[in-house]
Parts: structure tokens; sequence; C-alpha cells
């Protein structure tokens, strides 16, 4: 399966380079992922979309897929992502949104950065641009420990919607379990909106929670590497900017994906 999506992507990107870069050059920089996820909520940046609230009844699918070329001096991702819900939506069935992104980044040393356009297709259209900025930090303070901060300056490019920047981090670690060891970290973020991104500037939201992975190593790595994810996450959102249902409200996750 890894070959043969390498081979079909090898080829277009020949193509598309107008035979710049040789099927040998790109062969063995080519990556991928595919997952979905039943979430309790969509959450966009602070905002409950759906008004849940303490609400878990009515859960929302999420499916995504995107494929990567590293061609040394930078790395280029396309993908697109998708929301369902046991309604009618704009799209067409079950079908509420759907999302086509494609970005670049690079490495600097220890920091990433990554610029991503995205287009929203959800009955209008909506385009975003994503600026973000990583720092790997492994083994700064102590070995085995990293807290991975980051940056994302999120712009929606239609006129007066404005920014949000999320500062975050992801302290992670493994735990093992003899066969099977599951991966463990404690995403957290703050967020603050300008240009009248939330309906006041300044603090819009924080959010901290808990995600764990777990390898399915009983799938033959031909069919790529598989994980089984969960996660929960606990938003406090400031009423003024968000007018959220609920300020304060817990989250809950769990999907499947995979990469080659």
């Amino acid at each position: 399966m890894k070959r043969l999506c390498q081979g079909v992507l090898m080829s277009a990107a020949v193509l598309a380079m107008n035979g710049h870069a040789t099927a040998e050059q790109l062969s063995a920089n080519v990556s991928g992922s595919a997952g979905a996820e039943v979430s309790t909520h969509f959450v966009l940046y602070g905002t409950d979309v759906w008004a849940q609230g303490e609400n878990w009844s009515r859960p929302s699918v999420f499916a995504w897929t995107d494929v990567t070329l590293d061609f040394g001096a930078f790395d280029v991702t396309n993908g697109v992502w998708f929301e369902l819900r046991d309604q009618t939506g704009p799209l067409g069935g079950a079908i509420q949104e759907v999302d086509w992104y494609i970005g670049a980044g690079k490495s600097f040393g220890r920091v990433r950065a990554d610029v991503t356009f995205q287009a929203w297709h959800y009955g209008p259209v909506e385009n975003v641009l994503d600026v973000a900025i990583g720092f790997d930090d492994s083994d700064l303070l102590f070995e085995g420990f990293a807290l991975n901060p980051s940056v994302v300056a999120h712009t929606r490019l239609s006129a007066g919607q404005g920014t949000v920047f999320v500062f975050g981090i992801e302290p992670g670690w493994a735990i093992d379990l003899g066969a099977q060891p599951v991966s463990l970290s404690i995403p957290a973020s703050i967020a603050f909106g300008v240009d009248d991104f939330f309906m006041e500037d300044g603090y819009g939201y924080a959010s901290v929670g808990l995600a764990a992975g777990l390898p399915l190593t009983f799938i033959p790595e031909e069919y790529g590497a598989w994980e089984l994810t969960a996660s929960t996450t606990y938003y406090f959102t400031d009423e003024d900017a968000l007018g959220n249902p609920e300020d304060n409200f817990l989250t809950g996750a769990v999907g499947v994906g995979m990469s080659f």
C-alpha cells in the first residue's frame, strides 16, 4: 500500500514539476496520513460551534487525509478535512463542512515554521491563513522531557474577520506496558484575538487536556502505522468574547489514524 501511494504521488509530482525532479529523488520523500474521530463537540478557536455546552449526546465525526512531499529544503502538505453530523448539512446528506488545505514548512535547527492556506466550504466559502512556529526543546530542561512550545497566528482573510494568536505547549511521554507502549501528552493553550476576531479583543479562551495514543501493532507494517487515540479537553472561555452557552465545558474524542 505504501509503495502504491508513493508511486502515484511521485508520478503526479514529476508531471507538476515538468520533469525538474527525477522519480528516484521523489520516491523516498512521500508520506501521508488519514484518520477519523468521533468528538462530543466541534470547538473552533474557542467557539462551541453547535452550542453543545455540557451535552455529549450529539457528537460530530471528523475525517481527514493528507499527503506530504519532502523536498529536503522544505516540505509541502496537501489535504482535506470533513465534518459529518446527524442532521442534513448544507453540502448534502450528513456532510456539514469540507475544508481543503495546502501548506509549506521548513525546519531551522530546533525551530519549525509552517504557512498553511485553507478554504472552508460549509455553504459559503471562507479562506484562512495560518502561520505557525514551533520549538523542539527536547532534553533542554532535563533528559527525556519537552514542553514543545508553539504559537499560531490564525487569520480569517475575509474583511473584518481579524486574527487570533494561540500559544500552546504539549509535554508528552511514553508509558511502557510491555509489548504495547502508550503515548501520553498534556496539551494546553491560551488564545488572544485582535482586529475583532472575537466580540471583544484580548483574551478569548484557554484549554488544557489529556491525550493518549495506542499503536495497533497487530496491523502489518505494509498497511501503514495505525494508532488508536483518545483525548479530553476542558475549555475556559470568555463570555464577552465568545458568547458560548457554557463558559467552561469539557469535551471528549476517540479516533483511529494511519500514517505511511
